[in-house]
């Protein structure tokens, strides 16, 4: 990511993406990027193993389990209408 000028955010968030506990610089980004992983793991999407979403990630994030579901819900319904919407365009 450094090669190609990525901003560091986003070289973290993909280099600390697997590890709930990195607190490093930008650790948002990466802890973010974790939870939204392993939430998609826990709804049987994706191929990486699925972990348990430890709380004090949550609580360093200042969610709560049902919010970050509910986050999910709204972007999972936000993918099925886009899909509807391109195949059927009007």
């Amino acid at each position: 990511m450094e090669h190609w000028r990525m901003p560091e955010e986003l070289s973290v968030a993909l280099s600390c993406q697997h590890d709930p506990d990195y607190r490093g610089r930008h650790a948002v980004y990466a802890n973010l990027v974790y939870l939204a992983i392993n939430l998609l793991r826990n709804r049987g999407i994706g191929s990486t193993p699925q972990e348990e979403i430890p709380q004090r990630l949550l609580d360093d994030l200042g969610l709560t389990r049902a919010r970050a579901e509910e986050a999910l819900d709204r972007v999972l319904a936000a993918e099925t209408a886009l899909r509807a919407l391109l195949a059927h365009p009007e």
